[in-house]
């Protein structure tokens, strides 16, 4: 099916509910919005990176890539990269990121935040200026 997107082309869905119901699921702990706060708290500068296509960069495991086929008009197909839609994606791709960038990571849903501490010298100043 296609999905409409607002002002682009229709984004194409597959409905993985019946796989979903049937996968073990994946525990690796997703971000509180709580610890995000708290990480970013003192942090000075800010990067950030939308991984809107980051889930279709991660190669499936070959024993896998049938479990995602589908059929249109065109022909029967098969998901090589990690489609949105399957219950293990959002889990896989945060250990994923996590590992690359885990000294100044923070990463929440589709967007992910890179933090830099402040120096000690501001660090001072910011607590002297929070203890007022």
């Amino acid at each position: 099916m296609i999905a409409p997107k607002k002002g682009e082309k229709g984004k194409m869905c597959i409905d993985f509910r019946r796989l979903n119901n049937v996968t073990i699921r994946d525990a690796y702990p997703m971000p509180r919005v709580e610890d995000l706060i708290d990480a970013l708290s003192g942090a000075r500068d800010f990067s950030k990176m939308d991984a809107e296509s980051g889930y279709h960069q991660i190669e499936m495991d070959p024993r896998d890539i049938e479990k995602t086929a589908f059929a249109c008009r065109e022909g029967l197909f098969e998901f090589t990269r990690m489609p949105f839609g399957l219950v293990n994606v959002p889990a896989i791709f945060q250990r994923i990121m996590n590992t690359i960038l885990r000294p100044f990571l923070y990463k929440f849903g589709g967007a992910t935040s890179i933090f830099h501490p402040p120096p000690p010298k501001k660090k001072k100043e910011l607590r002297s200026k929070s203890q007022k």
